[in-house]
């Protein structure tokens, strides 16, 4: 069941699971919470740890299949 569909700028639509577990990008700027790169960013964690993207670009798909901890790894690294 879907709790959340925007369409997007690119006119894609990402659904969003009831009890899912996301991770998403985002950064404090000027007082305001930003999402960082939209929907191309947005993980998501099954119930095995396992993240995959929500985007087509293989930049992020590469990550698909891993666990969870490895690509904090990786965001942490990118500061």
């Amino acid at each position: 069941m879907s709790i959340f569909n925007p369409s997007t700028c690119k006119g894609t639509n990402n659904y969003l699971k009831v009890e899912g577990v996301y991770l998403l990008l985002i950064f404090y700027y000027l007082d305001e919470y930003w999402v960082l790169g939209d929907l191309d960013v947005l993980f998501e964690i099954d119930d095995q740890g396992k993240i995959f993207s929500h985007s087509s670009y293989p930049e992020f798909t590469k990550y698909d299949g891993l666990d969870y901890i490895n690509v904090f790894d990786v965001i942490k690294e990118m500061k």
